[in-house]
């Protein structure tokens, strides 16, 4: 028998409905699981890498299934069938998805989906808040409309062929025991080209903005001082230093960012900074112990009510409802703060 994808990594083997409809419940947040037809056969396989922010998973019923999505699920997915053929049905559209035709569910919204005996495919759930975060930093706007997707995707287009190769590439890797995207650094980081190649290659409600926001190639400066930022944001650095270590005057590298980018370099580390807190605070929700606070400071922020103030800002919450924090968790105050002749 050929392997089967992330066949290194089963959550589920099994012929009972219950356990089933538990194990996908859990992992994709189905309301519903049943039997589709008079066939009540059931040889279901359930194999995923759980990592913070996408969850590759391999999924077959071996059997006539039908299952229904909550309306409202803490994540995005998209669903590239491998054999055969699932059948989708929302509340905009019915299609047939394929090899050639993926589909990409949004988190609002019931998705209504039919298996065959012979269907199976590589789905890729994707955190809600992880995906949002991207959008807001290739933006550089808040996200108050919903972010929808288009649901059907097609392979015809370079970009989402593309996209998809990437992604399977990324689950076949983590599914070779040393391979080096069970670096944890690695890893993050193919997270992030997936959820950014999501963005960029697939319509949704704000590609306009995205379209309008992509920068020209940018001198070898600006690269070179964003890539010391995205290296060691916690740092207190300056426009002066940054300016020193790539080789040109302060003032070329002001006026450069802003050509190409439209902020300047501590606005563009401030950024920065919001994000990897933001990312810490959505991988530490199910932890003990850890507060806003702590995380803000390890990622360079000194003055934590100006810090709440950006980051409300700029993602449209709280740090804490980030967080989930336990009720009762304050906010920092807000205070006067030179930050961005600072840094922070």
């Amino acid at each position: 028998m050929a392997e089967l994808p992330l066949d290194r990594h089963v959550v589920l083997r099994s012929s009972d409905l219950d356990e089933t409809k538990g194990c996908v419940a859990r992992e994709l947040a189905t309301s519903r699981l049943e039997f589709a037809s008079n066939d009540r056969h059931l040889d279901a396989r359930i194999h995923a890498v759980r990592l913070p922010w996408v969850t590759p998973m391999y999924i077959a019923y071996g059997g006539d299934i039908t299952t229904v999505s909550d309306d409202d699920r803490p994540f995005f997915f998209v669903q590239v069938p491998v054999s055969g053929r699932v059948d989708i049905r929302t509340d905009r559209q019915e299609f047939a998805s394929t090899a050639t035709h993926p589909s990409v569910g949004s988190p609002t919204g019931l998705f209504t989906m039919r298996w065959r005996s012979d269907s199976a495919a590589m789905v890729f759930r994707i955190d809600r808040i992880a995906l949002e975060s991207e959008l807001v930093d290739l933006t550089d706007i808040p996200v108050g409309e919903p972010l929808r997707f288009e649901i059907r995707m097609d392979v015809a287009s370079r970009r989402i062929a593309s996209w998809v190769n990437v992604a399977m590439f990324f689950a076949s890797e983590l599914n070779e025991p040393e391979g080096i995207v069970h670096n944890p650094l690695i890893a993050a980081e193919m997270e992030r080209i997936i959820m950014r190649g999501l963005l960029l290659s697939q319509p949704h409600t704000y590609t306009a903005n995205l379209a309008e926001g992509l920068p020209q190639e940018a001198p070898y400066h600006v690269s070179a001082a964003i890539a010391i930022m995205e290296h060691v944001p916690e740092r207190p650095l300056t426009v002066g230093s940054l300016a020193r270590r790539v080789g040109v005057s302060t003032r070329l590298l002001q006026e450069s960012f802003r050509e190409y980018l439209g902020v300047s370099p501590m606005q563009y580390l401030r950024h920065l900074r919001l994000r990897r807190v933001r990312e810490d605070l959505v991988a530490a929700q199910q932890r003990d112990g850890v507060t806003v606070a702590a995380l803000a400071h390890r990622w360079g922020f000194t003055h934590l009510g100006r810090f709440a103030q950006d980051y409300r800002s700029r993602y449209g919450e709280s740090p804490s409802q980030t967080l989930r924090a336990q009720p009762g968790e304050p906010e920092p105050a807000p205070e006067p703060d030179d930050h961005d002749r600072r840094g922070s």
